[in-house]
């Protein structure tokens, strides 16, 4: 995750700041995968000998709100409130069906 992505920038500033900004009304949704479930993806993946390319969704098929998020956080973080600003400049959600990837690699994500 880059540094400068929402997740990261968030947790500074609800420890340094008590507060993350919610951009819009929070309900844009995002895919969150864990590393070692990538990893254990990109393992399953470099098992198969299909002999053929193959595209495989790397995700978890769960999105979570940035409300969601935010909740989160401020749960987490002792002073920290939510605060609602602007609009939400990207406003497209991202959703994964991921049933291809389970059964092409035989591989499930397990971390939430």
């Amino acid at each position: 995750m880059n540094h400068n992505s929402l997740l990261p920038i968030w947790i500074k500033m609800a420890k340094q700041e008590n507060s993350v900004f919610v951009y819009g009304d929070g309900s844009r949704k995002q895919d969150y995968l864990h590393i070692e479930d990538l990893s254990a993806l990109c393992w399953a993946a470099s098992q198969l000998n299909t002999g053929i390319n193959l595209t495989l969704i790397a995700a978890t098929g769960t999105s979570i709100s940035n409300l969601e998020i935010a909740k989160t956080i401020e749960f987490n973080v002792a002073g920290c409130k939510q605060t609602f600003i602007g609009e939400d400049d990207n406003k497209a959600s991202r959703v994964f069906n991921i049933s291809s990837t389970i059964s092409t690699c035989n591989w499930e994500p397990t971390i939430d």
